[in-house]
C-alpha cells in the first residue's frame, strides 16, 4: 500500500516483489536497465516511507513534552549499489553509493551544517562529549561537537572478512581511504589499487592510480591499516 502512496507511477505485485528480490537482487543481476531501475524506484520509496516514520517518532516525543530535551542522531550503516558498478545492493566495494552516508544530531545546539569529511567513528566520542563524559582513550574518532575543534584529516574504511573466528580470509578484505577529494581503494582479492578524484569525478568511473603525483602518499597512509601488510 505505501508504494501506491509514496509513488503512483510504481504498479507491482507482492510476487513481482518477492521475484525480484530473488531473482534480480539476490543474484545480482544488472542485464534488465528496467529491473535495476524500478528495485532503485522501491528503494526510494523506502526511504521516504522511513521518513514517514521518523516524523511520526519525532511527534511522538514532541506530545509527551521530551523532544527538546532529547538527543537524537540519524545515520545509517551503508548505501545501495543500482548498477553504477555492475553491481546490486551493498557487495564488497568502497564506492560513494555504498559508504557516503548521511548524519544529522538533533539536540546538539543552533543548527549547523557541516562539510568537514567525517566518519562514523566519531559518533560514541561525540556522545560521549554531548553527555559530558570523559574521553575514551581507545576511540579512534574524534568529538564532531564542537565544530571549530574538528581536525582537518582523512578517513578510513575497511570491509574485513568475518567468516572465521580468525578474521576469514585476507584476500576478501577491501579498503579505502579519502583525504579531501581524493580517494584510493585497495582490493584484497586482486591485489589492486584504484583511485579517484571525487571533484573532477564525482561517480568514480576513471581510475588514476597510475597516473596521479599523489597515489604513493595515499597508498603509504592505507598501507598500515591492511591485514596483508600488518602480517608482514
Amino acid at each position: 500500500k505505501y508504494v501506491d502512496m509514496a509513488d503512483p507511477s510504481v504498479t507491482i505485485s507482492r510476487d513481482e516483489m518477492y521475484d525480484m528480490f530473488q531473482n534480480v537482487q539476490l543474484k545480482r543481476d544488472v542485464s534488465d536497465p528496467a529491473k535495476v531501475g524500478l528495485l532503485k524506484k522501491l528503494y526510494d520509496i523506502h526511504v521516504r516511507e522511513v521518513d514517514t516514520y521518523f516524523e511520526e517518532f519525532l511527534g511522538c516525543l514532541e506530545n509527551i513534552g521530551i523532544l527538546e530535551e532529547t538527543v537524537i542522531i540519524v545515520t545509517n550503516d551503508h548505501g545501495d549499489e543500482f548498477n553504477e558498478h555492475g553491481g546490486l545492493s551493498h557487495d564488497d566495494k568502497m564506492y560513494s553509493e555504498l559508504i557516503d552516508m548521511p548524519l544529522f544530531i538533533y539536540g546538539a545546539g543552533e543548527a549547523t551544517v557541516c562539510d568537514a569529511l567525517v566518519s562514523n567513528i566519531d559518533i560514541p566520542p561525540t556522545i560521549v562529549h554531548l553527555f559530558g563524559l570523559d574521553p575514551v582513550e581507545r576511540f579512534e574518532g574524534h568529538s564532531l561537537l564542537p565544530l571549530a575543534g574538528y581536525p582537518d584529516r582523512g578517513v578510513y574504511g575497511e570491509a574485513i572478512d568475518q567468516r572465521s573466528k580468525r578474521g576469514g580470509d585476507l584476500d576478501r578484505d577491501i579498503y579505502f581511504y579519502r583525504e579531501k577529494d581524493l580517494k584510493i581503494i585497495y582490493r584484497a582479492n586482486l591485489d589492486s589499487w584504484e583511485m579517484y578524484d571525487l571533484k573532477e569525478d564525482p561517480k568514480e568511473l576513471s581510475n588514476i592510480v597510475d597516473t596521479s603525483p599523489e597515489a604513493e602518499e595515499l597508498k603509504r597512509k592505507l598501507k598500515p591499516r591492511v591485514r596483508r601488510w600488518l602480517k608482514k
